[in-house]
């Protein structure tokens, strides 16, 4: 039962916790940590209230998605389809967190401690070399291959060809905020360091207030997809507010290598972007003449885009002619076709239906005028003896 199924993958996270603890205590030789007595002194408290507000800052790209959802909630396939489409989203930018988290912020703060301005400048372009370099690829990507990469991953059961166009438009909007994302991931250390945590927090809660008043407002007019720019927007709020603070107090310097290898990143991007979308429309071509149903010949001008009728004269063609058009222009149905094979291996759903609906009216056409020759010929008969 899906009910079950939920719970167990629920339970496969706690598990998968346990083992790596279990790693840990189970492990030979050394030594592990060992409970101890927390006592709220001045210095635990200093700690908690500088960690506490670093813990909400980190969280910038979470909240904007709650506060999202909490919008999204009347309709539950908007949620839907946000979450899927954030799922995406968090892949790169979990990458580019724990780097951000487990190099830059110790670099940092040994060469702020030493007051070493040139450790600190270095330490602060390869963090920015290291966002752009995976941020930039990961959102063309996205943005380009989303239509495809949700109908791989996504399109099957009860998720249909609609839902992975309306994932597809709020993976787009989303990956717009990647880079706003990133930039907060790489800027927040600069303020940690500086045991600053307060003012990542406060950028992180203006971001969310402006995300939820711009999703009250687009997600009203254009439902899910205005509710992911608005995400994504919220992202840019809290990424412009820490640069300008950054600016403010200490200035954020990158040293001229960054400032060489940034431009070449840039461009290494676009260019996978432009093969990316180079590929997709190739593709889309491809699909569109191998799933488009045939034309009349009698009638070129109607050429492809009344699809399963012709304009002039209602020519449609049958499940059976529509996957096999022979060189004769016959269909295996017997009807007339385009006088060129036409074939397909996986049709789309919709086209199968109304090939068949068209195939069942065409028959039905075909008996009733059947039934009235074979009246008239039956009447001639009775009248001429």
């Amino acid at each position: 039962m899906p009910f079950d199924a939920a719970q167990v993958l629920a339970a496969t996270v706690g598990v998968a916790g346990l083992l790596q603890l279990s790693v840990l205590v189970l492990r030979r030789g050394g030594s592990i940590a060992t409970p101890f007595r927390i006592s709220f002194d001045k210095e635990i408290r200093g700690f908690l209230g500088k960690a506490v507000p670093g813990m909400i800052a980190s969280s910038t790209p979470q909240l904007l998605m709650v506060a999202g959802a909490i919008v999204a909630s009347s309709s539950p396939s908007s949620v839907s389809w946000l979450y899927f489409a954030n799922r995406l989203v968090e892949l790169p930018l979990g990458i580019v967190g724990v780097a951000m988290g487990t190099v830059l912020i110790p670099e940092l703060a040994r060469a702020l401690r030493s007051d070493d301005r040139v450790a600190a400048a270095h330490a602060e372009s390869r963090g920015l070399e290291l966002a752009v370099g995976l941020a930039l690829p990961a959102t063309l990507g996205l943005i380009v291959l989303s239509e495809p990469v949700v109908r791989l991953l996504f399109e099957h059961g009860a998720f249909t060809a609609d839902d992975t166009a309306a994932t597809a438009r709020a993976l787009m909007w989303l990956a717009l905020g990647l880079p706003a994302n990133v930039l907060v991931k790489a800027l927040s250390p600069a303020f940690f360091a500086r045991e600053d945590t307060v003012t990542p927090l406060l950028a992180t809660l203006k971001g969310v207030a402006f995300a939820i008043v711009l999703s009250v407002l687009l997600g009203h007019w254009f439902g899910a997809d205005g509710i992911a720019a608005s995400i994504a927007l919220g992202a840019w709020s809290t990424a412009l507010t820490l640069i300008r603070r950054a600016a403010e107090t200490f200035g954020f310097s990158i040293d001229a290598a960054a400032r060489r290898r940034l431009p070449g990143i840039l461009a290494a991007a676009l260019a996978m972007g432009a093969a990316l979308w180079l590929a997709v429309v190739a593709d889309a071509r491809a699909r569109d003449e191998l799933t488009r149903p045939p034309h009349c010949p009698a009638h070129p001008d109607c050429r492809r885009d009344c699809h399963l009728r012709c304009c002039f004269c209602g020519f449609s063609a049958s499940p059976a002619g529509a996957k096999r058009l022979t060189r004769s222009g016959k269909g295996s149905d017997g009807l007339h076709g385009s006088g060129l094979a036409w074939q397909t291996t996986a049709p789309k759903r919709e086209i199968r239906r109304k090939l068949t609906m068209a195939f069942v009216e065409r028959v039905f056409q075909a008996s009733s005028r059947r039934a009235i020759c074979t009246s008239a010929i039956t009447s001639a008969r009775s009248s001429t003896s």
